[in-house]
């Protein structure tokens, strides 16, 4: 009779202890997910904030053919933009500081058609010619964000 109770309380010891271990195993998974699911999410938010960027500044050219008298604003706001850029690359995706060369300095280009327009330097066509030449050496840092999007900002919507 001994033996059996001993056998019984042993079951129960080693059942409550594979449910107890069970219990973390899966609180801890669980938990890890939750955190590199959260990460992807901010990834993502970001990436999506930079791309957002670009397309501000692609919107602002559109609106100065329209509008010339808005240069003054957006050169602040392509600047501001462009700083923005350099802080979300420099604290969440260092790896894009390449790219982010690339990027400043095709938008020191734009900068400058937006002051030549400005001032009558430069006439439609060439803003235009200019800007096409900005929205061309920028594409290779859209279809980088839209990779990271797909790649490193997977899974969080």
């Amino acid at each position: 009779m001994l033996d059996q109770n001993i056998a019984i309380i042993i079951a129960a010891l080693i059942g409550g202890l594979l449910t107890i271990t069970g219990g973390i195993v899966a609180n801890f998974y669980l938990s890890n997910r939750a955190v590199e699911l959260e990460k992807r999410r901010e990834t993502r938010n970001v990436i999506e904030e930079l791309y957002e960027c670009l397309s501000r500044n692609n919107t602002a050219i559109n609106s100065i053919r329209v509008d010339k008298s808005i240069i003054n604003i957006e050169l602040i706001n392509l600047n501001e933009r462009m700083d923005r850029i350099l802080i979300l690359i420099d604290l969440y995706a260092p790896s894009l500081n390449k790219e982010y060369d690339a990027l400043l300095n095709s938008t020191r280009k734009l900068h400058r058609i937006y002051i030549g327009f400005r001032e009558d330097k430069i006439d439609l066509k060439e803003y235009i010619s200019g800007t096409d030449e900005y929205r061309k050496s920028i594409k290779p840092s859209r279809e980088t964000l839209v990779t990271l999007a797909k790649t490193e900002g997977q899974n969080s919507l």
